[in-house]
């Protein structure tokens, strides 16, 4: 489906919607969503790419299932859990409380 102008749709379930205009769908299910415009909707269920040219906005709970790759800077507002492990090239910070066992190669403290 491709959106062009303005469309307001009960619920779409399509295998490919690409939107440069104004669609709103309380409920959409789809392989693909490519979108430079605006869309509006409830639910979105995307089985393939979900590609949004500039920004994402999501009010509740989003669930990513399998790996999620981000080219850039992340910020988190607030807590970050992690229950799995966790890799990463550098650190800093101004506060670190570690439970249980540290192991470093290099580790540089004011509290010694």
């Amino acid at each position: 489906m491709f959106v062009t102008g303005i469309t307001t749709s009960v619920a779409a379930q399509i295998n490919f919607l690409n939107v440069s205009g104004v669609t709103t769908s309380p409920i959409i299910n789809s392989t693909i969503v490519n979108n430079s415009g605006l869309v509006t909707t409830g639910n979105l269920y995307v089985q393939g790419l979900a590609q949004v040219e500039t920004t994402l906005i999501v009010d509740g709970n989003s669930i990513f299932n399998g790996p999620s790759l981000f080219n850039d800077t992340v910020t988190v507002n607030d807590d970050i859990n992690v229950t799995g492990d966790i890799t990463f090239n550098d650190i800093s910070g101004i506060n670190g409380n570690f439970a249980g066992i540290v192991t470093a190669t290099k580790l540089k403290s004011n509290f010694l």
